[in-house]
């Protein structure tokens, strides 16, 4: 079942149909994912990274997705990866590189997807430090 699986990918790759190898990314497992996510990581195509970032979210290796993500600035998918593995530390991490691009709005949403996650202290001294406390009153109320 492995071999079908990898000829399809290879044919939606060399086809450029994306959305195909997606779904079948997402639908079956019976693949060498690992190998293909590092295959696409360093591709030129955007779609090819996202498909990389991907797999490593769904073998659970959220901190290297994580980074294929935050290298494309799909902070959207990053935010999303780390609600997923539910570690507070990668939360933290991603939050204070976040705080560096001095981006009030990723904070706000930081916050917001990864609410559980966010230890009030930290929020709060990344609020203080970058004046912008009104972007984290939300997360405590």
């Amino acid at each position: 079942m492995a071999a079908v699986n990898e000829a399809l990918n290879e044919i939606y790759l060399t086809k450029q149909d994306y959305q195909q190898l997606t779904e079948s990314i997402k639908n079956y497992e019976s693949f060498e994912s690992l190998q293909l996510a590092q295959e696409m990581e360093t591709n030129e195509l955007l779609e090819c990274r996202k498909i990389s970032a991907l797999l490593y979210r769904k073998n659970k290796k959220y901190k290297k997705s994580i980074e294929v993500s935050q290298k494309d600035k799909d902070f959207q998918t990053a935010m999303e990866t780390v609600a997923e593995s539910q570690d507070k530390q990668l939360a933290e991490e991603l939050m204070r590189s976040i705080m560096s691009m001095e981006d009030k709005e990723l904070f706000a949403a930081m916050l917001y997807t990864c609410y559980e996650l966010i230890q009030p202290e930290v929020a709060l001294e990344m609020a203080w430090r970058s004046n912008i406390q009104e972007y984290v009153m939300p997360y405590f109320i």
